[in-house]
């Protein structure tokens, strides 16, 4: 039997303490080197980008470990211990000063790139090389600088080789690649030479529709605005996109201008996504999966029919199909479905007749894929030769150039192949970040004349009576319903993220560190002013 004494259980509480301190010394003192260590790092990172480009995460290991080298090695203590013996008031204070001092450094290393995004005073960049002198960017530059052809005119010559010419489109929403498309379609010698448009959007069920739209005259600008809803309404069934309804609008009052023979036909090929036939929710998610995994295929056959009849039938033989760039690639297959893409069949299908050409866009990378990590084709050395060009307009064929070389990385499974095997040209057309991704309320969509399609396809989607009742309640309530009410998808706080997350984060650790460095320090020295004052009135 163990008996304790009073001054034992006292012992026993001054060597928890004890521990209890040590641990936390411990603790803080990790904390405070690896502050010192991120600060190290964004220095030397910013000073080798002066000279080169490099990844901070390479930097940052080889400072950590350069940094435990010379502790354990040469002072046989760390850095931090030899340069701050006790964890005091004034050493702390000296520690946040040197940071301060590290952090000015930074900023005025950071800010020898030109930029117009910042985070915490620290400039960020939107692409991962940033300096001319790089070789990559460079040959690209001299490329640019050479070529003279507009992205307009380059797909219209196009038309002088081959009957079909593919444009992958953006991501549905962005908005000011639809003012090229529309420059392209209302040019006189596009109006001769083709005169066919086949757009992803619209179901080919709907051709009628399309056929009657975009022939009729309307009197007036509501009705126009009716009519639009109704064809985009009915033929697509997302009501969200104002390019479409746009563009639509344009070629409408365009064709009212031209003769019969030079009229411009819009021609549809997706899937029709609430065929009238389906009755409930169940059946809906079933051709929903059906739809999706036959999606590619449906356009490229309606593609395809097209193209025979236009070469039967018309005098006009060529054709200009826009469909969203995942859609676009030849020689590859859906990621997830294991079936080709759209243009993989036309190409298959009209040998030697089809030229696709990618608009710059986004580049996934080889690891991960999302719309909303706006990533830049070949590490984005594509984008800053631009810039450094002053973002100008042209197209040209991969075939021959730098751009053609860079391996493909739009697509995770196909990064063995270069832009020049899966596209035939390119067109650039504004910058990342003079994009704008519009969607918003259709006008009149909740009109008498919609609501009975409205509510089934609602219906169809699982929404209760109840619900929506109460949404259409609130939708006509709403200001401007009637009208397009756009609404402007700020791309530019998401704009390559990818290759400044992990900075962000460690430029943050590093002020939020220093952050609670400060309240330590006045912490202590508020303890310090106490315990003088205590020993005064002592004595």
């Amino acid at each position: 039997m163990i008996l304790w004494s009073w001054s034992d259980l006292i012992s026993l509480n001054e060597k928890i303490d004890i521990m209890r301190n040590r641990k936390k010394k411990f603790v803080l003192s990790l904390f405070l080197e690896w502050t010192l260590i991120i600060s190290l790092s964004l220095i030397v990172y910013y000073l080798i980008q002066l000279i080169c480009n490099t990844n901070y995460n390479y930097v940052f290991l080889i400072v950590a470990v350069l940094y435990y080298l010379i502790s354990y090695f040469i002072l046989k203590k760390t850095i931090f211990k030899f340069l701050f013996r006790n964890l005091g008031a004034k050493n702390k204070l000296l520690l946040i000063g040197v940071n301060i001092l590290f952090y000015l450094l930074v900023m005025t290393l950071n800010n020898t790139h030109d930029s117009k995004y910042s985070f915490l005073g620290i400039r960020y960049y939107p692409y991962n090389v940033h300096l001319k002198v790089d070789k990559n960017v460079q040959s690209k530059i001299d490329f640019i600088n050479k070529n003279n052809t507009s992205a307009k005119d380059y797909i219209i010559n196009l038309f002088d080789k081959y009957d079909v010419v593919i444009i992958g489109e953006r991501a549905h929403f962005e908005n000011t690649q639809w003012d090229l498309i529309y420059d392209i379609v209302s040019d006189k010698r596009f109006i001769e030479k083709s005169g066919n448009v086949f757009t992803e959007i619209g179901s080919a069920d709907y051709q009628y529709l399309a056929d009657e739209y975009f022939t009729r005259k309307y009197n007036t600008e509501e009705e126009l605005d009716k009519a639009t809803t109704k064809l985009v309404y009915l033929a697509n069934g997302y009501t969200e996109k104002k390019n479409y309804f746009t563009f639509f609008k344009r070629l409408n009052l365009l064709n009212q201008t031209l003769p019969d023979s030079l009229k411009i036909r819009e021609n549809f090929t997706s899937i029709n996504l609430y065929p009238l036939d389906i009755k409930t929710p169940g059946e809906q998610e079933k051709h929903y999966k059906d739809w999706n995994r036959y999606y590619d295929s449906v356009m490229a056959d309606n593609v395809i029919k097209g193209y025979r009849r236009i070469q039967k039938e018309e005098k006009r033989k060529k054709m200009l199909v826009i469909t969203n760039f995942t859609h676009s690639f030849n020689l590859t297959k859906h990621r997830f479905k294991n079936l080709k893409n759209e243009t993989t069949y036309i190409f298959d299908s009209l040998k030697g007749s089809v030229a696709n050409v990618l608009i710059n866009t986004i580049a996934a990378g080889k690891k991960n894929y999302s719309i909303w990590f706006l990533g830049s084709h070949n590490k984005s050395s594509w984008d800053k030769a631009f810039e450094l060009c002053g973002n100008k307009s042209i197209g040209f064929d991969f075939e021959g150039s730098p751009f053609g070389e860079d391996k493909f990385d739009m697509n995770l499974n196909y990064d063995k192949f270069k832009y020049k095997d899966i596209y035939h040209g390119f067109i650039f057309y504004k910058s990342k970040f003079d994009w704008i991704n519009w969607t918003g309320q259709f006008p009149y969509e909740l009109e008498d004349d919609f609501i009975g399609e409205y509510k089934r396809r609602m219906t169809l989607d699982g929404f209760d009576k109840e619900t929506l009742d109460l949404m259409i309640s609130e939708g006509k309530q709403s200001k401007g319903y009637d009208k397009f009410v756009p609404s402007k998808f700020n791309v530019e706080y998401l704009l390559y993220t990818r290759q400044n997350a992990k900075l962000f984060l460690y430029q943050f650790i590093f002020i939020l560190s220093n952050f609670f460095l400060s309240i330590l320090v006045v912490r202590d020295l508020f303890k310090y002013k106490k315990k003088r004052i205590e020993n005064t009135d002592d004595n």
